[in-house]
């Protein structure tokens, strides 16, 4: 049985429990972001030395900014995963009133 196999059965007979972080978590969200970027193949010296100062300032300003969220998976107790979700800060000038339109973005799975 593969280890991926014996994950999906270890995790569907324990209860999991979704929760929002709070601010004191945010260097976990940031540590799983840098993590999420080595498991899918980028050698850590394409990663800036400064990564954590970089990510944990830009959650900072996106809390402040961009109502900013981060949750947690949970197993026995045990962070399993993360996720971070705010609005959408824009690849161009955003012409339109709060009313009409605002996106989200998703990101750090």
């Amino acid at each position: 049985m593969s280890s991926k196999n014996l994950l999906v059965i270890m995790l569907t007979e324990k209860h999991i429990t979704i929760r929002e972080t709070t601010i004191k978590e945010d260097l976990l969200i940031a540590k799983h972001f840098y993590q999420m970027w080595l498991d899918i193949g980028v050698d850590e010296s394409n990663i800036l030395l400064e990564w954590q100062n970089i990510t944990l300032q830009f959650i900072e300003e996106a809390h402040r900014d961009l109502f900013y969220k981060a949750f947690v998976a949970e197993v026995d107790n045990t962070v399993v995963g993360s996720v971070s979700c705010q609005l959408f800060a824009g690849l161009y000038p955003n012409v339109f009133k709060d009313k009409y339109c605002k996106f989200g973005y998703i990101w750090g799975v």
